[in-house]
């Protein structure tokens, strides 16, 4: 038993309520071909994910098996106060608190019966009918039988008036080659996504269409993830492969599409063959009909595709806008900044002189241009000669004077 599902709560029938078995029983359930019966008739004394007190199992609304069917139980004692029965005195409860590390186990004296297997049938009826017997050559009659029995189904599964289906989700617990499907899908049922996703393969009100890989194309190694099984999926329509076909392009229910194509008759290519193509997956088996729905069988998974990016509210694209215009904006300021800073760092620091004008006079400043040193105040200060008319020339044309240049 899969840990992922512990706790659970057994119903386990006795060693003498199996030996009561029939021997035909017996060997229906002990035959190595019906393994795959008696696996479902397994699922139905178990309910998974929960460990129930008996006083839990009288006031639980619902009490759902692994073979996703239900189950009741009820204090119906009447030779003994407080007996409980499971499914209206179909079985005894006779041990009671069996615990161990998994869960919680009940010993009952009888092997119940899914609704889908053994007890297909809730009601059987014999209707009496009367027909002319016909002639097959010229010495053989063929007469038709005096009764034929009539299955009907509860609410929840659909028949053909000899056994009842139920939902898809009991499908494909009831169907072998589908079963590494099957554990995927319990496997995600861990999650909250995964919980209404089965809730949604059992619900009877709900019409769907599912698509399921074979067990030759879907490994039990191999892991699809919860978006790879979502898109197994479409909600709310049971489409039978023709239609599909018809319609050429529906929508999963993880939202993404998917394209159906048939497949052209070799003999006849204008006629279509009741095959066709999932994506890029061949339908290996199609209309298996449950009661809210019809599942087709593919070569291999589907692959969803990526999640789309996340959108932002306008809002938020109009701020990113503004933020990033405010950005390019400063990167042009303080390019504009350091560049002026930049050019005023690295040139000279110079003076510059200017020739006077012819009609004015040069007054020789009276101050003296030396700086006097309290050392050498004795010596005499040197005056300046005033310069000549070659030198004045010579201090026009050279323009700037660099401070940094020997005198």
């Amino acid at each position: 038993m899969d840990p992922i599902h512990q706790p659970v709560t057994l119903f386990m029938p006795t060693d003498d309520a199996m030996s009561a078995l029939a021997q035909e029983q017996k060997d229906f359930l002990y035959a190595m071909h019906n393994r795959d019966k008696l696996s479902e008739y397994l699922r139905y004394h178990i309910l998974r994910d929960t460990k129930l007190l008996t006083s839990e199992l009288i006031y639980a609304s619902s009490l759902k098996t692994q073979h996703c069917s239900d189950l009741s139980v009820a204090c119906m004692g009447e030779e003994q106060v407080g007996e409980l029965y499971v499914n209206h005195k179909g079985c005894r409860i006779v041990k009671r608190y069996l615990d161990f590390n998994g869960g919680m186990i009940y010993g009952i004296d009888c092997l119940l019966n899914p609704p889908s297997l053994g007890g297909r049938c809730d009601h059987k009826q014999t209707i009496d009918f009367t027909l002319a017997c016909r002639r097959c050559g010229s010495s053989i009659m063929d007469c038709p039988l005096g009764s034929k029995p009539v299955c009907k189904c509860k609410t929840g599964y659909i028949g053909d008036g000899f056994s009842c289906t139920g939902n898809l989700m009991q499908v494909l617990s009831a169907t072998p080659t589908l079963s590494n499907f099957l554990s995927q899908i319990l496997n995600y049922s861990t999650s909250a996504s995964g919980k209404a996703f089965v809730n949604r393969l059992c619900n009877i009100t709900i019409q769907s269409t599912l698509f399921v890989p074979d067990n030759d194309g879907l490994y039990s190694n191999q892991t699809l993830s919860g978006r790879d099984i979502e898109h197994h999926l479409l909600d709310g329509r049971a489409l039978i492969l023709q239609a599909l076909i018809n319609v050429t392009h529906v929508r999963t229910r993880l939202g993404s599409s998917l394209t159906i194509t048939g497949v052209p008759d070799l003999q006849n290519p204008q006629k279509m063959t009741s095959s066709g193509y999932i994506n890029d997956q061949y339908v290996i088996d199609s209309n298996i009909f449950a009661s809210n729905g019809v599942i087709h069988v593919l070569q291999g998974p589907l692959k969803a595709p990526p999640p789309p990016p996340p959108s932002f509210h306008p809002a938020h694209q109009a701020g990113m806008g503004i933020g990033v215009l405010g950005l390019i904006i400063l990167i042009v300021v303080a390019g504009f900044v350091g560049y002026n800073f930049y050019t005023h760092k690295t040139k000279p620091f110079q003076f510059h002189y200017f020739k006077e004008d012819e009609g004015e006079d040069v007054i020789p400043s009276e101050s003296s241009p030396n700086i006097s040193n309290p050392v050498y105040d004795a010596a005499p200060a040197t005056k300046e000669q005033p310069p000549t008319e070659e030198d004045k020339h010579q201090v026009i044309s050279s323009g700037t004077f660099d401070l940094l240049q020997d005198s």
